[in-house]
């Protein structure tokens, strides 16, 4: 009993056997005859009888230290939590950056370049290399679209004007 009332988790220990002799280790001002908190009761059987039982254990643990334990493993989850929840935040906008704003940023600068009677640069997006195409694929498939059919109406307004200037 004594070693089981030595460890940390435990409070005290009785051991009542059915000859009535009572056994007991651990801190006996925190028990009094009867529990103030029942902690485990359990039943010791005979070993050759069945059904028959030699008598009760009754382990009463500390809950200070059971408390200061799971305050200890809470806080651990909520670093451990924390940590990840910032390594995964950090990746996601490594990515963010590199997949979404970066090319996003590209296609701004392209569009702040189009202007009436100049042409600017064909748009091209340094992108890795990527086996599907996404949004913004089709964004700068647009752009790229809208900028030709902006260079053939100047040709054919030009044209125009030139053909109305020889009549």
């Amino acid at each position: 009993l004594d070693s089981i009332a030595a460890t940390a988790q435990v409070n005290y220990v009785l051991l009542e056997v059915s000859t009535g002799q009572r056994f007991q280790a651990g801190s006996p001002q925190a028990h009094d005859d009867e529990p103030v908190h029942p902690g485990v009761t359990l039943n010791v059987p005979s070993p050759g009888e069945r059904g028959q039982s030699l008598g009760r254990l009754h382990i009463d643990f500390n809950r200070d230290y059971l408390r200061w334990q799971l305050a200890r493993a809470a806080l651990q989850v909520g670093l451990i939590s924390g940590l990840l929840t910032l390594v995964l935040g950090v990746a996601n906008n490594l990515m963010v950056r590199r997949l979404l704003l970066k090319p996003m940023g590209q296609i701004a600068t392209f569009a702040l370049a189009l202007a009436p009677g100049k042409l600017p640069p064909e748009l091209q997006l340094q992108r890795h290399a990527r086996d599907h195409r996404d949004e913004i694929d089709l964004v700068a498939d647009g752009f790229l679209t809208l900028q030709k059919e902006i260079a053939h109406y100047v040709d054919e307004r030009t044209r125009h004007v030139a053909a109305l200037a020889r009549q």
